[in-house]
Order: C-alpha cells, then structure tokens, then sequence
C-alpha cells in the first residue's frame, strides 16, 4: 500500500536536510562578518581581496598576501582600519 502522508514527510524532511549540507563559501562568512568596516563603495573591492586570501593561488608570495591585507585597512573606514591585520 502506498501512503501519501509518509511519501511528503520524506520528501520535505529530505529538502531540509539538502539545505543543511550547503555549505558556506569561507569568504562569505567573513563578508558578513566585516561588511560594516567598508563603505558600498568598496564592496566589490573588497570582497575581490577576501577571495583571493581564502583561496591565494599556490604562487602567491608573502608580500601578495600582504598587499591585500593592506588594501583592506587602506578603503576600510578609520575606526576599522586597525582591527584589519596581517599576523
């Protein structure tokens, strides 16, 4: 016999949990955390710099890495710049 109510209880709960497994890129995460540190008129910018330091090519150097540490405080608001550092 085929029950209806159980087939959509599976479905849906199968829905959610897809839901769950999406996982959430690192340099979205970190947008979100930081996004008030910028103005809009950077967001482009800046979010170009957060992906290339989740995901540096292998070729990157230190200096590279640290150039957009820099950029970073240089467009981010003053009260903000310092909490933009490269350790």
């Amino acid at each position: 016999m085929f029950n209806i109510t159980n087939t959509q209880s599976a479905v849906r709960n199968q829905s959610i949990s897809n839901e769950e497994l999406k996982e959430v890129l690192p340099e979205d995460e970190i947008w979100s955390k930081i996004s008030i540190f910028f103005a809009s008129e950077y967001q482009i910018e800046v979010q170009s710099c957060i992906a290339y330091l989740c995901h540096p090519p292998e070729t990157a150097s230190p200096e590279e890495i640290k150039s957009k540490f820099e950029c970073l405080r240089t467009v981010a608001f003053p009260a903000y710049a310092d909490n933009i550092q490269c350790s």
